[in-house]
């Protein structure tokens, strides 16, 4: 699959939306699909940044749904 290169900025601008603020798997989404943008650039270590912010969200969310017994 392909990542159009030019699109880090606008998604950068979508991050910061406040739509995103208290929509932690949406946010993970969009963090996922900077990082894979921004690989695609060759801007590995903002990609890497971007990728763990995605995880770091995701588990977030996960222990939040163990804590209320959602598995």
């Amino acid at each position: 699959e392909q990542v159009r290169r030019d699109t880090a900025p606008q998604r950068q601008r979508f991050l910061a939306q406040p739509a995103l603020r208290g929509r932690p798997y949406e946010s993970a989404l969009a963090h996922v699909a900077l990082g894979r943008t921004l690989r695609a650039r060759g801007e590995n270590a903002e990609a890497r940044r971007a990728f763990g912010r995605a995880q770091e969200l995701l588990e977030a969310l996960a222990d939040d749904f163990e804590t209320r017994g959602l598995r």
